[in-house]
């Protein structure tokens, strides 16, 4: 729904409930990578985030990546592997 002045602008509407997503109804399911939950004819709603966790280790950045795995009523966030970036610092003479 779009439209509207000042606060009463209007948002998007995600279909994924109500349009064929939620075929066994009301409960968690997997959505653009995410875990989410549907009731009835709204919007789904964020249930659990399967975002990227990263771990600061001494110049390096381990990214552990996650996505949401299952079916209903139980998806799951999944690991999917880790990536490992380092920045190398300059020495001062």
């Amino acid at each position: 729904v779009e439209g509207g002045v000042g606060l009463q602008h209007g948002h998007c509407d995600d279909p994924f409930c109500r349009n064929g997503g939620a075929l066994a109804g009301d409960g968690l399911y997997c959505h653009r990578g995410n875990i989410v939950s549907c009731s009835g004819q709204g919007a789904p709603s964020l249930f659990r985030s399967c975002s990227d966790i990263r771990h600061r280790i001494g110049d390096c950045t381990r990214t552990e990546h996650y996505t949401c795995a299952g079916s209903h009523p139980s998806p799951t966030c999944r690991f999917l592997g880790s990536t490992t970036s380092c920045t190398r610092r300059r020495r001062r003479r």
